[in-house]
């Protein structure tokens, strides 16, 4: 990994004004949510919105801008690059995950008289999940332009949830296909599986073995993505 491209990663977000004014905005919405017992929680979906937005230009900006050119030219490997780009995004992210969970956990903890350890594990998970989601903007960036990379994760998330959909329909009517896919039961797991491994809920508590699928998957899906990445044609204009 390349420490300069990271840094300037994170830099580029952490210090952007659209970053620092929507963080401020969800931490102070969190905070009265949890003071006033709110449901916990109720901010995630804000971040995770936000998250995706930050997560779709892993690679893209540089291509757009025609400043991946001057980047590559220096000293740094194109599997370095994708890799140091895929963790400053993931620790903007943990970023824009970690105040509002701290504002949040803070009021509530003030509001009980009681610090609450388990609070964490829902914000954690969450934040933890978009290994697989970065990992995957990182895959779809590699060979793609980045205002394309959020249509091409959420078709591929319809996709593999209508999918499924649409085997339980089939096994539960009375269709010709029906009995072959009752007997070969596999087809559903193995759609389920996918589902799992490609979006995964986030676990309720802290778990290990789900952390560790999370991060096992983002790495197969990264390292794709530097295969690919490291093939592309870069160009000598704006992409």
């Amino acid at each position: 990994m390349n420490a300069a491209v990271f840094v300037e990663t994170v830099r580029r977000h952490v210090t952007h004004s659209v970053f620092i004014a929507l963080i401020v905005i969800v931490a102070s919405i969190a905070a009265l949510v949890g003071a006033f017992g709110g449901p916990p929680g109720f901010w995630i979906g804000m971040v995770t919105l936000a998250g995706i937005v930050i997560g779709c230009q892993l690679i893209g900006p540089e291509f757009s801008s025609g400043t991946l050119q001057l980047i590559l030219a220096k000293p740094v490997n194109r599997s370095a690059y994708v890799v140091s780009r895929f963790a400053g995004v993931v620790a903007a992210i943990w970023i824009f995950f970690l105040v509002p969970a701290v504002a949040d956990i803070g009021a509530r903890s003030f509001h009980r008289g009681a610090f609450d350890p388990s609070m964490f594990a829902l914000p954690v998970n969450e934040a933890f999940s978009f290994l697989i989601v970065c990992a995957l903007f990182a895959f779809f960036g590699s060979f793609t332009r980045s205002y394309l990379n959020v249509a091409l994760y959420f078709f591929l998330q319809v996709l593999v949830y209508a999918a499924g959909a649409i085997v339980r329909r089939i096994e539960m009517s009375d269709l010709a296909i029906s009995p072959f896919v009752r007997d070969h039961q596999g087809i559903k797991s193995s759609l389920i599986a996918i589902t799992a491994n490609l979006f995964p809920s986030a676990a309720e508590g802290f778990d290990g073995r789900w952390m560790l699928m999370v991060a096992s998957n983002a790495a197969v899906v990264l390292l794709l993505a530097c295969v690919v990445f490291r093939n592309r044609e870069v160009p000598y204009g704006a992409d």
